[in-house]
């Protein structure tokens, strides 16, 4: 089945009938033009590096943060918030850098270091020098030298993960590490839920429910009454009408 206007698309098409079956599943070939859609490029909403603010980089962020402050009398808190925001903002951009943007995955990377961003780097630029080689000697000698650098990031990324993974325990024994794991808990439990989840109702009394067990006492009560309601008969001098729900 193809729409009318879609019909200077398709050409030369053939039926094998050889199979004893009705006309309508006989194997059908056809050449169709498929227009190629155009995807619109998505757009990048680079980010700061927050996680790198651990280590030396927290001094030097605070140093920048503090250069060239100053007292002013400003009756406008506004425009006093706005320059600090901007500062702040300015200071962490130079010492923790932005994201790409690009949003293809979320990569894990809280343990991500300069150690084993460095050798990440080094296998990449290995592996770009290796593809792009021709010469059949050199490039044997390029991915024998890959093959090292991308072991070495192996090992740099299983130390990273091994270190940060012993720091997190450590946290978790203390009551700041245990408030930390319920937060990312709530978290995790926030993002599973369905986003089109009706977060407030008004009960019959005309109140809003706000607590979660109240509204989905709410919504079973309200399909209970839509889907329980039973038709009644009223009888008018012979006639017989149907008052309730259809």
């Amino acid at each position: 089945m193809m729409r009318r206007n879609d019909r200077g698309r398709w050409w030369d098409c053939k039926v094998f009938s050889g199979e004893t079956v009705v006309s309508q599943h006989k194997l059908l070939a056809m050449d169709i033009l498929m227009p190629k859609r155009l995807v619109d490029g998505k757009k990048k909403n680079p980010q700061i590096k927050w996680g790198a603010l651990k280590g030396d980089k927290v001094e030097v962020f605070s140093n920048k943060v503090l250069e060239g402050r100053h007292i002013s009398i400003c009756e406008d808190t506004n425009q006093l918030w706005d320059e600090m925001a901007e500062k702040v903002t300015r200071a962490a951009k130079e010492t923790l850098g932005m994201t790409t943007g690009n949003k293809n995955g979320q990569k894990e990377s809280w343990w991500w270091n300069e150690e084993v961003q460095l050798k990440v780097r080094e296998k990449q630029q290995r592996f770009r020098e290796f593809a792009s080689c021709t010469e059949i000697t050199e490039r044997a000698r390029l991915k024998t030298k890959y093959k090292e650098a991308k072991r070495e990031a192996k090992k740099t990324v299983s130390e990273a993960k091994t270190k940060a993974y012993k720091e997190m325990y450590k946290r978790l024994e203390t009551k700041e590490g245990e408030h930390a794991m319920f937060k990312i808990a709530k978290a995790r439990e926030r993002k599973r839920q369905d986003l089109g989840v009706v977060k407030f109702i008004k009960g019959e009394d005309g109140h809003v429910l706000v607590k979660e067990n109240e509204i989905k006492d709410r919504w079973q009560t309200y399909f209970h009454d839509l889907f329980n309601k039973s038709d009644y008969l009223e009888q008018d001098g012979g006639n017989t009408t149907n008052t309730g729900t259809a």
